[in-house]
Parts: C-alpha cells; sequence; structure tokens
C-alpha cells in the first residue's frame, strides 16, 4: 500500500485516552530496520509502553481488551483482487500483567 497504519481501539471500539495522545503507529512514523525485501519494523502496544516505537493502551485498567486496526490506504491492484493472499504483520506476544 501507498501508506498504512496500525491503531488501536480499546472494549468500547474508541481511541484509547493516553497522556501521550498516541494512537497509532504508521508507514511514515515506525523505525524501520534492514533494506529491500528484508525490511521490517517493531514497536510494542500495551499499558506501559512509552520508549522507542509504541502505542499505549492506557494505564488506568492495565487488563482491559483492545483491538488493533490495520489500514491500507491506495493498496496494490493484486490485495484488492485477492485480500487472502497479503502477507500481514505478525503479532508477537511478549508478556501478560
Amino acid at each position: 500500500a501507498r501508506w498504512w497504519s496500525i491503531t488501536a481501539y480499546g472494549a468500547d471500539h474508541f481511541l484509547i485516552p493516553n497522556e501521550d495522545g498516541k494512537y497509532s503507529e504508521d508507514k511514515n512514523s515506525l523505525t524501520w530496520l534492514g533494506d529491500g525485501a528484508e525490511q521490517r519494523f517493531f514497536f510494542t502496544v500495551g499499558p506501559d509502553a512509552k520508549s522507542g516505537d509504541f502505542i499505549p493502551t492506557g494505564h488506568e485498567e492495565e487488563s482491559a481488551p483492545f483491538s488493533l486496526t490495520l489500514r491500507l490506504y491506495n493498496p496494490e491492484p493484486q490485495v484488492i483482487e485477492t485480500p487472502g493472499d497479503i502477507t500481514l504483520p505478525t503479532l508477537t506476544k511478549e508478556r501478560c500483567q
């Protein structure tokens, strides 16, 4: 896609209030590692996410459910024709409260 974003929403399907006013990461805001086809990015999602690339999920209820939404803007034609064939970002759960 020409541009994309990943946004966190609370259990009520609204943006999660946080002191940083940060709700998403996008193609241009992340730190990219590697180059070419091997290019990767990493970011942290959680109640104590504060350093590097991160999306905070709020401090009030540390175990509150949330969802992540990926948006693709102006994707390649094959993404529209066969969306099941695209490679999506991998989520890795590192720890739980």
